[in-house]
């Protein structure tokens, strides 16, 4: 029972939060051409990139540390984290100074609005945190409350600014950096004053356990940008922005079931931690439980959502878009297996076996180029959405073999044990 109000507290506020391009939806496609959602698209794929970098992906050595540090350590970990970012921010930003016109060139935008993105994906690096820090000490509430007021200025400004003001895809821009960076203004306030936190960066020797762990995965974000994100430059570069505007449109729809899977696994992740470090025979049964339980609520979101999704798109999308219901099967059925590869993450994370998910995703790069060669001349845009499945169903299997050779399931025996097995 605390396990199902856990997910649904959390679910609450991560909804609110990854739905704002959906909930964008109806405004983006009656105020905005099918060229300009592609450009749209692309600012957003672009930020995904940038946070991958800005971040290094330390927002899960946050979440994981916090299970094994005192608190004063923890609080200067996450100081360090935060500064950190902020220096790789600006070494970003540097390296756009100089390659302006090379940067503006390939990614079709002013140079400008490549910056305005950056500074987006900054504040949302440090929002990452901010989750990061009360996903995993629980605080349902807090963590609510921030996703509710970023979410509701980030949208509301963004209407208003796109709206009454025709600023297009930069009221987007404008309106998210806005309610961002008032949240984690107003979150860091909270956590300084509140939980204890104080000011002090961590020493060399504390910080860099958080690079050996974090510092793998970028590599593996990377790879999954690629897959997730990169499709929409290269359907916008090889046939057109129009194109791009509608399979942008249809993976949006499709989102509202990838964004459950993304959330479920947010909402379950620290009951698993607290089970795996544990590590006894009841723990082993109770993971049985959370596992059995994560893949039900896959399968019946699944399920509810092939039922829906004709529905929802005729009522949010204007007549200019068009239906793809391959395309759309194709990235709920990417996002299934997804969700059953970031059920076995937790297990890999916990253990700090990062570097299995690492060569998984270097191989991983490999099948997709090979996938996009063989398939995008014949299928278009279809071999595109379906080169992301083939590659998720890859990384799936590599990674669930490599760890069970690793030892990573060993807390996942016991259950066996206890039954005699």
């Amino acid at each position: 029972m605390k396990v199902f109000a856990n997910v649904l507290i959390y679910s609450g506020g991560e909804f609110l939060s990854k739905l704002i391009p959906f909930l964008l939806l109806p405004i983006i496609t009656n105020y905005l051409s099918p060229e300009e959602v592609g450009t749209y698209a692309m600012i957003l794929s672009l930020s995904a990139l940038l946070v991958i970098f800005v971040g290094m992906s330390q927002q899960a050595a946050i979440s994981r540390f916090y299970y094994f540090k005192e608190k004063l350590e923890y609080s200067s970990i996450y100081n360090s984290a935060c500064i950190a970012s902020l220096v790789s921010a600006c070494a970003i930003a540097l390296v756009m100074y100089f390659f302006d016109s090379l940067i503006a060139n390939f990614f079709e935008l002013e140079y400008k609005w490549i910056v305005a993105t950056l500074l987006l994906s900054f504040f949302q690096v440090l929002l990452g945190f901010v989750q990061a820090y009360f996903q995993v000490s629980k605080n349902a509430v807090a963590y609510s409350c921030i996703q509710f007021f970023s979410t509701f200025l980030s949208l509301s400004t963004a209407i208003v600014l796109i709206v009454y003001f025709s600023l297009g895809w930069q009221g987007y821009i404008f309106g998210v950096i806005l309610g961002v960076a008032s949240t984690v203004f107003l979150s860091n306030v909270y956590i300084y004053r509140k939980q204890s936190f104080q000011l002090r960066a961590a020493s060399w020797t504390e910080y860099s356990e958080v690079i050996k762990y974090s510092l793998p995965l970028v590599p593996h974000n990377v790879s999954t940008w690629f897959k997730t994100n990169g499709d929409r430059f290269l359907v916008a570069s090889l046939i057109g922005s129009a194109i791009a505007g509608v399979y942008f449109v249809n993976l949006q729809i499709a989102s509202i079931y990838s964004i459950c899977v993304f959330v479920l696994n947010r909402a379950l992740q620290p009951f698993y931690y607290d089970k795996l470090k544990i590590d006894d025979r009841n723990s082993a049964g109770d993971l049985k439980k959370i596992i059995f339980f994560h893949l039900s609520a896959l399968v019946v979101g699944f399920a509810i959502f092939i039922f829906l999704y004709d529905y929802i798109f005729s009522f949010i999308v204007n007549g200019d878009f068009i239906l793809r219901h391959d395309l759309i099967l194709i990235f709920m059925i990417t996002a299934l297996v997804q969700g059953c590869y970031l059920i076995i993450s937790n297990f890999v994370f916990f253990a700090a076996k990062n570097q299995l998910i690492l060569k998984a995703s270097l191989v991983n790069l490999v099948v997709y180029g090979i996938s996009m060669f063989a398939l995008f001349d014949y299928l278009g845009e279809s071999g595109v959405a379906l080169v992301s499945l083939i590659c998720m169903l890859h990384l799936l299997v590599h990674v669930a073999v490599t760890s069970n050779k690793a030892g990573v399931f060993n807390a996942l025996k016991n259950i066996q044990k206890s039954k005699g097995v």
